[in-house]
């Protein structure tokens, strides 16, 4: 597929000019599918050239997630992990849990909060058991890149094919497969690299790395059923 080489070349040439890498990896299929090429790419740059810019992989748990969801999560960690430890990669994988003060039995039983849902005005469950987490997790890892010469780029698993409203934020950011924004207010400068690729491309990828066409961290069949079980299928 041409959108994928094209995904894996923009990597490449962010991790030969030294730029580290900060991947938000959530456990699904786009995500999965943009850490898989910048694992493989980085992977490739290291043999090739003895050396690779770190390359950090982010992860919300905001500790009430579906069990099953969350296992699946911890055992594609560990398979990321393993991935990286073999090709001699410096990645390491953060994960962004909120304070106690933040949990959800914390906030309900201490009455500082009511049960939100999905219609609701406020979403304190988004800012305080992912957004707050995050934040604080993307300060340390801006100062573990303050060695390195070059701005840490943040890899970003958005599409715009997901939807209308998706593609018209993306356009009015400026989101690229292969151009670098730089205008971010928070340290890190971004790329969205499957930005091109569709829904359908995404799953080809995937199921031609389960099937040992391409190279991966994992052979995704976790992901294959958690979709399958979600749209109810037998």
């Amino acid at each position: 597929m041409e959108e994928v080489e094209q995904a894996d070349q923009a990597v490449k040439n962010l991790l030969i000019a030294g730029h580290p890498l900060v991947v938000a990896w959530s456990g699904g299929k786009d995500s999965s599918c943009l850490l898989n090429i910048t694992l493989v790419s980085a992977s490739e740059v290291k043999r090739d050239t003895g050396d690779c810019p770190p390359i950090f992989v982010t992860h919300a748990d905001t500790l009430i997630e579906n069990p099953e969801v969350h296992q699946c999560a911890l055992a594609e960690i560990k398979r990321i992990e393993t991935f990286a430890q073999s090709a001699g990669l410096n990645a390491s994988v953060m994960i962004a849990r909120p304070r106690t003060y933040e949990h959800f039995a914390v906030q309900l039983i201490g009455r500082r909060a009511l049960p939100t849902y999905p219609d609701s005005a406020q979403r304190r469950c988004t800012w305080d058991w992912k957004v707050k987490p995050m934040q604080r997790l993307n300060a340390d890892i801006l100062k573990k890149c303050s060695a390195y010469p070059l701005q840490p780029v943040r890899l970003i698993g958005t599409r715009f094919e997901e939807s209308s409203v998706r593609a018209r934020k993306m356009h009015e950011r400026n989101d690229s497969a292969t151009v670098v924004r730089t205008d971010s207010a928070d340290g890190f400068a971004s790329l969205s690299p499957i930005c091109e690729l569709t829904s359908d491309d995404v799953w080809v990828y995937l199921a031609e790395v389960r099937d040992g066409i391409r190279p991966g961290y994992s052979d995704f069949l976790a992901v294959f059923q958690l979709y399958k079980d979600a749209s109810g299928e037998t």
